[in-house]
């Protein structure tokens, strides 16, 4: 008999092997180990690794004995088990597909999708089961084009980002902004929202995101467009006094810190682009240009209005759940890339050197005086509006006196496309009520007033 059959059946018979220790017991390690389990979607390995570079290191054994603790089995062999297994994967996937959460989603982010949720199933099984499920979900991935690209190098976590607007859904008032870590593929700060504020808003979205971490990239990656200009100036400001304050390095040039090029040369964002439309924007390109095609859409101001009030919050939701999949995903080794750095990005990003590997992390720490100077004169704005408060207030009234409310939208049904009556419905009432003359009257976001004195100095 083998070790593993002699474990398995002495813990099928109810026979504990040794007693728990304390640490076993301790409640804020198993939440931690359940953390990285399932939102971090880690393996034993890597948990063992991140907790001992985290100053807790467990043994193998007691990671085992609190994953028994909290329910999780890693492998199943009894076949009625394995079956009831299915059925409830079977279900699972039903609820997400309902929410259109997991659409376009392949093995790897199906997986990490549902154990970000609790979820600890097989990564096989629960892709036999989606098959099973969506056969056409397969097919559309299985004939999506690889495209050919270069070597591409980078020495460690936040050597340079990657920054790009995602422009596909622009005519509908939708744009979408992310920045990507060139090492480890971790999408380090995500926004969507509207196309009109886009240069406010991506200085925003980057002053937001390094306040919050405390640090900044060594440099930024970027297509040459107006929208930016600020984010560079303030990327640049803020690098330079970080430099004198440091080592009183006062010559550091903006080519040194900021770098424009062609999209060709912003590959690590532009590959990031084509997830994010296979695995869930396909289905808003789709059927927003099924309503213009069919004279449903045109641009209007009230067009406007109405597709943003009903589809804004699910396009939010489903860029947002794929971001954190993503990130704890795992990349694998790519033939022909030997540059690739391959597992989950958010774990490449945080725990670079955990391999024993001289991996640096590039990060730079910002001089707060100079931050919080950009900050007063950039000013006050939230980036999560989308519509004037008075429009979105009245939208809503409508729409939750049909029985929609867009923060939680109804199950979508498959092969169908989502919430177009609604949005319909919505766009009538709206030009009834602008033509008619009555308050609120509706509108859209203006365009705010360009900042900052520091940025044209």
């Amino acid at each position: 008999m083998s070790p593993r059959t002699f474990k398995r059946r002495t813990r099928a018979w109810g026979i504990q092997q040794r007693a728990p220790n304390g640490i076993t017991n301790n409640r804020a390690l198993q939440m931690r180990v359940e953390t990285l389990i399932c939102e971090g979607n880690l393996s034993s390995k890597e948990i063992l690794q991140v907790l001992s570079l985290d100053e807790t290191p467990i043994s193998t054994d007691t990671l085992r004995r609190i994953r028994s603790l909290l329910g999780i089995r890693l492998r199943i062999d009894d076949q009625d088990d394995q079956e009831q297994q299915e059925d409830e994967i079977l279900e699972i996937l039903v609820d997400q597909q309902a929410i259109g959460l997991v659409e376009g989603y392949g093995k790897g982010h199906l997986w990490a999708h549902l154990r970000r949720h609790g979820h600890v199933f097989a990564r096989d099984r629960i892709f036999d089961v989606w098959c099973s499920l969506r056969p056409d979900a397969l097919l559309r991935r299985s004939t999506g084009l690889q495209r050919s690209r270069g070597a591409y190098r980078c020495p460690g976590p936040n050597f340079v980002w990657h920054i790009d607007g995602y422009m596909k859904l622009e005519l509908f008032g939708i744009e979408i902004y992310a920045a990507v870590d060139g090492y480890s593929r971790y999408v380090t700060w995500f926004y969507v929202g509207i196309s009109t504020r886009t240069g406010f808003s991506v200085l925003h979205q980057y002053l937001n995101t390094i306040s919050t971490t405390g640090f900044q990239p060594r440099a930024i990656r970027s297509d040459y467009g107006t929208e930016t200009m600020l984010i560079a100036d303030a990327h640049y400001a803020l690098r330079k006094a970080g430099a004198e304050a440091v080592d009183g390095h006062p010559e550091l040039q903006f080519t040194d810190c900021f770098w424009y090029g062609r999209s060709t040369q912003n590959q690590r964002i532009e590959s990031w682009w084509g997830q994010l439309t296979s695995s869930t924007n396909f289905v808003w390109r789709e059927l927003f240009s099924w309503l213009q095609e069919r004279g449903y859409y045109e641009a209007s101001k009230i067009d406007k209005v109405a597709l943003l009030a009903v589809y804004m919050p699910s396009i939010k939701d489903t860029c947002a759940e794929f971001v954190l999949t993503w990130n704890s995903h795992r990349i694998r080794k790519q033939k022909g890339r030997p540059y690739s750095v391959p597992g989950k990005p958010w774990l490449n990003y945080y725990y670079p050197g955990r391999d024993e590997e001289d991996i640096k992390d590039y990060r730079h720490h910002i001089d707060p005086t100079k931050l919080d100077a950009i900050k007063t004169d950039v000013g006050s704005w939230d980036t999560d509006v989308y519509l004037p408060t008075e429009t979105i207030h009245w939208c809503r009234t409508q729409l939750l006196g049909m029985g929609f409310d867009p923060e939680k939208p109804p199950a979508r049904d498959h092969g169908t496309h989502p919430y177009v009556n609604t949005y319909l419905r919505l766009r009538e009432l709206a030009v009834d009520h602008t033509e008619g003359g009555l308050f609120p009257v509706l509108s859209l976001c203006e365009k705010p007033t360009m900042p900052p004195n520091w940025a044209q100095d």
